[in-house]
């Protein structure tokens, strides 16, 4: 991703086989010149997601921003739904940076930094009855992410799996589902 993205989120649904799965990530690559970079597929409480740059056509549950904090455009940050960065952290420095990105970034539902297990991910639950509304942790291991299994970045963070967390909770699924990502804090 180039810094600074919409990007476009399908819900694929459950019982999706991992072929499936891999074929949408395939079709879903070929809009963008970055073939092979530009989708990526998840399971996320036993959904199938893919998530891919651009305007991937008909069928998306979910359209967003996503910024790099340390390569986007900082104008962009201020709207951005999905705010991350790219440089791999020891796993406590990932944290600290996802929680300073939210705290930063009010207006983003997901923060994220990359750590040496996968992404620190701080997600801002939708509000409550009372207005208030809670901030939930969860390491997400990079491995959640498929696609071609040959690709070179699948042990690597792709910040497009951030994407499918979005779309996830955007389409009405709990921050508890997320699974299975780790619970840093709740």
């Amino acid at each position: 991703m180039s810094g600074a993205e919409f990007v476009t989120v399908r819900l694929l649904g459950r019982g999706v086989s991992g072929e499936r799965l891999r074929a949408a990530v395939a079709e879903f690559s070929e809009f963008g010149a970055d073939r092979g970079r530009n989708a990526v597929g998840a399971r996320l409480g036993g959904v199938a997601v893919v998530a891919s740059v651009g305007d991937g056509g008909q069928g998306a549950s979910d359209v967003h921003l996503a910024v790099d904090a340390e390569r986007g455009r900082r104008s962009l940050l201020a709207c951005a739904d999905v705010v991350y960065v790219s440089e791999v952290r020891p796993a406590a420095q990932a944290t600290l940076t996802a929680r300073e990105l939210s705290y930063r970034y009010q207006g983003c539902l997901v923060a994220a930094a990359p750590g040496e297990n996968g992404w620190a991910v701080v997600v801002r639950e939708r509000r409550r009855a009372d207005g208030s509304r809670r901030t939930v942790e969860r390491l997400l291991p990079y491995s959640l992410a498929e696609a071609d299994p040959s690709a070179a970045w699948r042990e690597r963070p792709h910040p497009l799996l951030l994407s499918c967390v979005h779309g996830w909770l955007v389409a009405g699924s709990g921050v508890t589902g997320l699974t299975p990502a780790v619970t840093l804090s709740a």
